[in-house]
């Protein structure tokens, strides 16, 4: 099974693979041109919802790691720990997640990440280290 991301979805041409593909509500509801609604008709994606538990999971290490991810990126990430599905996207941040949580994931059009990434939230006035508010900013 393969996992489809937004970016994936948008930038295909033609079929993508034999193997069952599955997106989330949240990817669906990005689809905004006649193309990319095409391109997913034509692919006869599923659409499945990650459960809670798993995007907890994930939103939780998202945080931890001060990733800069959206609820859909986290829900697509919490899918592939669901069902031990492919993700398949080009988005970093996404593949960062999966590396951090051991999901399976390829790059659609670009090479996939290779190395784990965390952040750590510096002070842009006097460069200390932060734990998230509002006055510092990720570098």
């Amino acid at each position: 099974m393969l996992i489809l991301d937004a970016n994936v979805v948008i930038r295909t041409r033609g079929r993508l693979s034999n193997d069952r593909l599955v997106t989330i509500p949240e990817v669906v509801e990005e689809l905004q041109s006649n193309r990319s609604m095409n391109n997913f008709e034509a692919n006869e994606i599923d659409v499945l919802r990650c459960r809670e538990e798993f995007y907890r999971k994930v939103k939780e290490l998202s945080s931890n790691i001060n990733s800069n991810t959206s609820v859909a990126d986290e829900k697509i990430v919490g899918l592939g720990l669901q069902t031990d599905g492919k993700v398949v996207t080009d988005d970093r941040e996404v593949q960062n997640l999966c590396l951090h949580l051991g999901v399976k994931f390829k790059g659609f059009l670009d090479d996939p990440i290779k190395e784990k990434r965390s952040w750590v939230l510096v002070c842009s006035n006097c460069g200390s280290k932060g734990d998230g508010q509002y006055l510092f900013s990720v570098r």
